[in-house]
This record gives C-alpha cells, sequence and structure tokens, in this order.
C-alpha cells in the first residue's frame, strides 16, 4: 500500500474527493496511486494542504525529503517537529508550556506513586 493510499483510507476518500480537495486531476492522483509517477513538489503541497499535514510530511512520505538529521525513530516527534516550523511564535510557545505542563504533571504522578 502506497503512503498516499494509506492517508486516503484514513481520511475514507477515494480518488475524485482526494482529487477534488488537492485541486489536482483524477489521472494525477490514480498515477501515483500506480507508482506510474512520482509526485512533483508542487503535488506533495497540494496533497499536504488537503490532508492538513505539513508539507514536509507529504515529501518525506513520498520519498522527496530525506528523513531529518536529527536520530528520530519516534513517527509522532517527527510529525511534532515537522508541524512546529509552521506555526507562529505564539504558537510556538503554547505548544512548549502545554508539553512542559505535562512532564510536570507526569512527574508529580510519578513521585506520588513511589511515596505509596
Amino acid at each position: 500500500m502506497t503512503w498516499l493510499k494509506s492517508e486516503m483510507d484514513k481520511r475514507d476518500w477515494g480518488i475524485t474527493v482526494t482529487a477534488r480537495k488537492a485541486g489536482l486531476t483524477h489521472p494525477v492522483i490514480s498515477d501515483i496511486l500506480n507508482l506510474q509517477v512520482q509526485p512533483t513538489f508542487e503535488t506533495c503541497v497540494a496533497l499536504a494542504n488537503a490532508f492538513r499535514v505539513p508539507p514536509d510530511e507529504v515529501m518525506r512520505m513520498a520519498s522527496l525529503l530525506p528523513g531529518t538529521d536529527l536520530d528520530i525513530d519516534d513517527e509522532d516527534l517527527q510529525k511534532i517537529i515537522d508541524t512546529y516550523k509552521y506555526l507562529s511564535q505564539e504558537e510556538r510557545k503554547d505548544i512548549v508550556a502545554y508539553a512542559l505542563m505535562r512532564y510536570q504533571r507526569a512527574s508529580e504522578i510519578e513521585k506520588s506513586s513511589k511515596r505509596k
């Protein structure tokens, strides 16, 4: 199963819906699904917008971008990094504050469970 088919299946989208939402043609989606063509940069950006994911994620799935230079095995962490790059400074601060709050809460729960 290709990355595109997997993303379409997650959303229960067919070729026609995917093409419409991405502003692409039916043959373009079909050719990518049938592995007849490699998606272009512009196609990846259009698909990213349709799927509401960062373009880096789609380009990485399409093998147009290499993995990051970080040693990241965690797929969720990679998604966070890809998304973070497209946020405003204020949104980035919110994400960091939230992550710190969750970490502190987990640490407190762990400490209280050890005391019992």
